[in-house]
């Protein structure tokens, strides 16, 4: 089983914000594990729970990040959703797409993610067609380690060891173009 992170951004209208976490919301399942609690001699003492999520119909265990840039209002629902995220402040105003692409890349695999998925429109997101293309992904003969779908991106860890992250420098567009470049010129897409 792999771990998938998928990352939001609220860089759309208050509306669209607040909709894109309500819809995953709705894909959301919570898996509750019991776990036995053990004294300092390896006596089971009682029990204690732990939990993670999953998105109905996948086994993926999956973590959310959520990035709200400089001059956004973050969605009231927010927090409906238990993620990691980062706010961009007073003094981040030139941060952009790319930086956003690079942080939710950097900040999954530090959380243990295989696959991270940054989602572009949520409206448009299947499940059935994420298992597809996790599928693909995992592969052991496949080469691919980015796709990108009608909903978003998908990417694996393996992609930034090898490629690295997005030119911040650009905007998004040139930025994923010679993204892509380089991950050709290193024998993978």
């Amino acid at each position: 089983m792999i771990n998938l992170a998928i990352v939001l951004v609220h860089n759309k209208g208050t509306v669209e914000n607040r909709a894109q976490i309500d819809l995953l919301k709705s894909l959301i399942e919570r898996q509750t594990i019991i776990n036995s609690d053990f004294d300092e001699n390896g006596l089971e003492i009682g029990t204690f729970e732990s939990y993670y999520y999953t998105l109905i119909g996948l086994p993926n265990r999956v973590i959310f990040l959520q990035v709200f840039p400089f001059g956004v209002t973050p969605p009231s629902n927010k927090n409906v959703i238990d993620s990691y995220g980062v706010f961009y402040g007073i003094g981040d105003e030139s941060k952009t797409e790319p930086r956003f692409f690079n942080w939710g890349l950097k900040r999954a695999t530090d959380y243990g993610a295989d696959v991270v998925l940054q989602i572009d429109d949520m409206s448009k997101f299947d499940t059935t067609d994420l298992l597809d293309k996790l599928n693909t992904l995992t592969s052991p003969d496949n080469l691919m380690e980015f796709i990108e779908t009608a909903y978003g991106k998908i990417m694996t860890v393996k992609l930034l060891r090898i490629v690295g992250q997005l030119r911040e420098d650009r905007n998004l567009s040139v930025a994923l173009t010679d993204y892509k470049q380089r991950m050709t010129a290193r024998g993978v897409m």
